[in-house]
């Protein structure tokens, strides 16, 4: 959710597919009018990297699909 309200503010418009700043024109409250980019951006990068290495400590099929879903996640643009 934090990168979806951080690609709302900093994202581009072409990418998204929908306007920017969305959440701001329908006043909306999300993670960043809470935290600002800066603190988003370190709990967004501080969460997967947790979450990575959760997922480190399991050898399986299934951890390697869900790392990949989170660097999906972590990395988009749309």
């Amino acid at each position: 959710q934090i990168q979806d309200d951080l690609l709302d503010i900093t994202g581009n418009e072409k990418e998204l597919g929908k306007p920017i700043d969305s959440d701001a024109r329908n006043h909306k409250i999300n993670y960043i009018t809470l935290n600002g980019i800066e603190k988003s951006i370190m709990d967004m990068n501080s969460l997967f990297e947790q979450a990575i290495t959760n997922l480190n400590g399991i050898n399986s099929d299934s951890s390697r699909f869900l790392k990949s879903i989170l660097l999906f996640i972590k990395n988009r643009k749309s």
